[in-house]
Formats: structure tokens, C-alpha cells, sequence
């Protein structure tokens, strides 16, 4: 089993004024350790937060992708990031699903532009963590912004690196 990699930069917020802007992102790749033996989950990430004064970011862009190799056949859905946030090692990212590979059981169990949302706990020591969050089916209430699970499922192979509301003069 190869051994996690990652890295967290934190940066203090301070009490500046509304105006100072920091910049948090979350970025990488990694199989986590999903319940299921024969099956495997990765994560891919690509995010990026500004943020004024508060906890909820003034903007949030990027993608994540969640693919999933089963019976022989990997599925995999392509999200566009509408909430980014940091704390910490700690990381929340949501988005709305804009495409998937072809047959993909999501295109007919869930409806269109969904929105789902993964977890990240990127430790300075100690192995990461991730957990996701699957969409309900047609007609349930759909995930809010800026939730996820609890990071739940180890992550196995490669890693993250969270920078955590940097200053923009410092990136």
C-alpha cells in the first residue's frame, strides 16, 4: 500500500478590513479506501476560494471529478465547483455535475445538474481523509452549498495540497 502524500499552508485571517482578500484552493488527485474491496473510488480536485471578512467564500471556481471502477467498467462524473471552503486542514467542495462518462447509471437516476460535494481532512501528519456526498434521488432535497459528510474513507494512494486562506500578496 503506498503512503499518502499531502501538504497544508495555513495562512491568519487576522481582523482586517472587509476589503483584504485571501485566497484558499485544494488540489490533487487520490484513491481513497472505499468499503467495497473489489471497487475503486478516486477523487480529482481543483478548486479555488476568495474570501473577505466571514467563513463563506465571495467566490469559488474549479472541478472535481469522482470516478468509480466497478465490474469492470469505470463511471465517472465531472463537477463545476460552487463552494470552496477552508479551515484548517479541513476543506468542503460542492458543485453541480456538467458531465459523466457514457451509460453512466447518474444520467438516469439523478436529475440534471445535481449537485454533490466531497469533504477533505488534509493533517500536517497522519493520513488524509475524504468523504462524499452522493446525491439523493430524483425528487429528494438536494445537497445545499458548501456541505459535505464527515471525511470518513482513508485516502490510500497519492494526496492533496490545501492552502487555507492565504493572502493574495503571498500567492
Amino acid at each position: 500500500m503506498a503512503q499518502a502524500a499531502f501538504h497544508v499552508v495555513t495562512g491568519e485571517t487576522g481582523q482586517g478590513p472587509a476589503s483584504a482578500q485571501f485566497v484558499s484552493s485544494l488540489k490533487g488527485e487520490a484513491r481513497v479506501g472505499y468499503e467495497v474491496r473489489d471497487q475503486e473510488v478516486r477523487i480529482a480536485v481543483n478548486a479555488r476560494s476568495t474570501y473577505a471578512a466571514g467563513s463563506t467564500p465571495v467566490t469559488s471556481k474549479g472541478t472535481f471529478r469522482i470516478s468509480h471502477a466497478q465490474d469492470g467498467q469505470l463511471y465517472w462524473g465531472e463537477f463545476e465547483v460552487d463552494c470552496l471552503t477552508t479551515g484548517g486542514p479541513n476543506a468542503t467542495v460542492t458543485g453541480r455535475l456538467v458531465r459523466t462518462s457514457p451509460d453512466h447509471p447518474w444520467l438516469t437516476e439523478l436529475p440534471p445538474h445535481v449537485r454533490m460535494g466531497a469533504s477533505f481532512s488534509v493533517p500536517k501528519h497522519g493520513r488524509s481523509r475524504v468523504g462524499i456526498a452522493v446525491s439523493s434521488d430524483k425528487g429528494a432535497p438536494e445537497l445545499t452549498r458548501c456541505m459535505a459528510p464527515a471525511a470518513d474513507m482513508p485516502v490510500i494512494e497519492s494526496g492533496y495540497t490545501l492552502r487555507d486562506r492565504q493572502p493574495t500578496e503571498q500567492l
